[in-house]
Formats: structure tokens, sequence, C-alpha cells
């Protein structure tokens, strides 16, 4: 509140240990159930091309960092994972829901009022509609294939090369389903050669995040409300006071409504 900041965490350091991988198994999962007929066999097209977007993402060259929110101001699970055991706060924000492009801009640069954000998919059934785009294009490899004047290899490379570019997209987006509790509301920003990456004091290992600042000075604060925990019966009147000490009087301030001692 003070610093006009938020914190995004490197991707890989998040909770789900399948982070950035979860996406890749769906699009493996996909393929290889499909049926290709053709120069290359089903086996060995989709196989080299998801193989290639594994080991290109892991030499990508550019971290990824995650401010994550929820849609659901105030759920118990929320409160018990990340609200301090329902003795914290759920801070609500003004944010612009993308469809195309998740990515705030760099860590380095001032976001703009209202944040550019992309809802989490967690439905098998929307997470393979979500990809359609990758598995059409595996029909159509052969086409390509058999068009090519080039050797087999080189374009399936080509293919894998612009498969990437949109797997990174789908990498942030698409979540396990045993996360679906949480609805998960992202602003991803991609680290830059200069960035400046800071790593959250002890306790705990040492987890690297970026800082975001989101105060433009012609732009309103995207803070719109603020839920006190349901273990923190006096923290409406305290949160007012702190809020209008920093001159944010725009914010609306609630007591949560679950119940839980």
């Amino acid at each position: 509140m003070s610093s006009k900041s938020l914190r995004a965490t490197h991707v890989e350091y998040m909770n789900d240990p399948r982070e950035m991988h979860h996406a890749i198994d769906v699009l493996e999962s996909l393929v290889t159930n499909d049926h290709f007929i053709g120069t290359l066999s089903a086996k060995e097209a989709p196989g080299f091309i998801v193989s290639a977007i594994r080991r290109d993402a892991a030499l990508r060259g550019f971290p990824m960092f995650v401010a994550a929110f929820s849609k659901h101001p105030d759920r118990l699970s929320q409160w018990r994972g990340y609200g301090d055991g329902g003795r914290g706060y759920a801070l609500g924000f003004r944010l612009k829901l993308g469809a195309e492009k998740p990515f705030g801009g760099s860590a380095d640069v001032a976001l703009s009022s209202p944040l550019s954000a992309v809802r989490c998919i967690y439905n098998k059934k929307q997470q393979a509609k979500a990809l359609d785009p990758f598995v059409d294009m595996f029909r159509k490899l052969d086409k390509c294939l058999a068009s090519s004047s080039r050797p087999h290899g080189e374009t399936v490379k080509a293919v894998a090369r612009h498969f990437l570019r949109l797997a990174v997209y789908y990498e942030v987006v698409l979540k396990h389903p045993a996360y679906d509790e949480e609805a998960e509301v992202r602003v991803v920003c991609l680290g830059v050669k200069d960035t400046v990456v800071s790593f959250r004091d002890p306790p705990g290992p040492p987890v690297p995040y970026v800082t975001i600042r989101f105060q433009i000075p012609t732009d309103p604060m995207p803070l719109v409300d603020v839920v006190t925990g349901p273990r923190q019966p006096f923290g409406v009147a305290g949160a007012k006071l702190f809020l209008k000490s920093r001159e944010v009087v725009t914010t609306t301030v609630s007591q949560s409504n679950t119940p839980f001692r």
C-alpha cells in the first residue's frame, strides 16, 4: 500500500509443482489420442513437437512472474490458505480481463489502471477446447510436410517454434483442476534483461519475485474494496483509518461473512 506496487512471484515457484507443465501435458494427451495419417505417423510428429516445446520452454531465456488474484472475495479456503488463517485481509483490485494477451508488460514498467489480467481455466473440456488451434495445426502438419521442399525435420522444427509462441500463453492460463477452488485471475509479466529480481525474506526457501508498480500519476488507485478476515472482528475500523492515512478514500471496507473461528 505504501509503495503503490504489487509483488509478482516467479511462475515456477508457485504452489502447483506442475505449473508451466500442465498445459503441455494436456496438449500431449490430445494429440496422441488424435489420428494423424500421412508423411509422419501419430507417434512421430506430435511427439517430436511436444518434446521441442518442453525443451524450448525450459530454455526460453526469459522468466515469467505472476501476481495472483481470486474472483471470490470471501471464500473459506482462501482465508485458510492465504489469509493468515482468517486474520488477514482480502484486497479487491480493478482488473481488465483480456481473452488474448494476459501479459501486463515487462516487470520494470508501471502498469496502467485497470490492470490487464487473464482468468485461469480449470475444466478439462474447456482446456481441450482452448487447445483446439494446436490440434488443428497438428492435423494440417501432413499437408505442410507434403508440400514443403525442405527436409521434414526442418519443417517440424519450424512448426515447433510456432507452437512455442502460442504455448507461452496457455502455460500460464491452463491449471490443474485440483486448484479450481481458487478461481484464479492472473496478472503476468515477462522478466526482461535488466529486471531487478528480489527474494522473499526467511523463513522459508528463497522465492524470487519482482515488484510491479501499479500506480501511474494520472490513474486512480486500482484498489476498490477490502474485506477483513472472519477471525478479525475489529478490523473494519482499523482498515478504514489506515486507508485514510494513505489517502485512499474510494475503497469499500467490509467484514467477512464467512463463519470461521
